[in-house]
Order: C-alpha cells, then sequence, then structure tokens
C-alpha cells in the first residue's frame, strides 16, 4: 500500500516540476519580448531583433514573437526574412486578419500583387464584415492595373 501512495506523490511531484518550469520559460519568453519592444520604442532595432530571436528560441509555437520580428525586419528591408516569419506566425496563427493583412502589405513591397491579393482575400474570407480589408482588396486590384 506505501508502495502506491510513494508512486502517487512522485507522479505528482513530477507534473508540479514539469508546470513550474514551463511557467517559467513563459516568465522567460515574455521578458524578452517585453525588452525587445522596449528596445524598439528607443530606435535599437537590432537589439529588439535579438530580443524577438530569443524569444523565439525558447518557444517556437507562439506566433508573437515571429509577428514582432516579422515587423521589425519589413521595417528594415529585409523582406525576405520578414515573409518567413510571417509564414511562421500564419502557420501557428492561421485565424488573424492581421497576419494576413500585414503580409499582404510585404507582399506588396515585394511587387507580388497575386499574393497580396490572395492573402488579403483570405483575411477577408476570416472576417466577410471588414470593410478596411475590402478597401485594401481594392487598392491591390488598383495597383495590378485591374
Amino acid at each position: 500500500m506505501n508502495n502506491k501512495y510513494l508512486l502517487i506523490i512522485a507522479f505528482l511531484v513530477s507534473i508540479h516540476v514539469d508546470v513550474t518550469a514551463q511557467s517559467l520559460k513563459r516568465i522567460e519568453y515574455l521578458q524578452l519580448i517585453n525588452e525587445g519592444d522596449i528596445a524598439l520604442r528607443f530606435g535599437k532595432w537590432d537589439q529588439a531583433i535579438l530580443h524577438y530571436t530569443n524569444a523565439v528560441d525558447i518557444d517556437q509555437n507562439i506566433a508573437d514573437a515571429y509577428m514582432k520580428r516579422a515587423v521589425l525586419l519589413r521595417k528594415m528591408g529585409r523582406l525576405q526574412e520578414s515573409l518567413r516569419d510571417y509564414n511562421q506566425a500564419i502557420n501557428l496563427n492561421p485565424y488573424s486578419i492581421y497576419l494576413y493583412d500585414q503580409r499582404a502589405k510585404l507582399k506588396i513591397l515585394a511587387m507580388d500583387y497575386k499574393g497580396a491579393i490572395d492573402d488579403i482575400n483570405q483575411a477577408i474570407s476570416i472576417n466577410p464584415d471588414n470593410k478596411e480589408l475590402v478597401e485594401h482588396r481594392a487598392d491591390d486590384y488598383i495597383l495590378m492595373g485591374d
């Protein structure tokens, strides 16, 4: 009987240790995102990129760090890297109209107008009542000459 109790206690302790480790990992992730945001506000773009990259290294399954890094990479003119991060963020959060809209803007900068329209159409399919997205699609068609 004592062995059963010991096994149960050992199991519960192992669960607690795992949850605590995950909580600490999440706290570290959020701290890095916050530090990246602060660096960005002070114009320290390279430092912000480093913080967002470190956050991605801690947890590759959260879209926020990819999205923040993608926005900054786009501002820096690093379009291919930005596109890679937007793609990953969308893989992790495929129902975000914001991500599709932002990736469409990036594709416009890269003169991939068809890709931009595809992204806007995907965002509209998620939220058909969003008038701003419909306007973005019209702007994209104008850029294409249609």
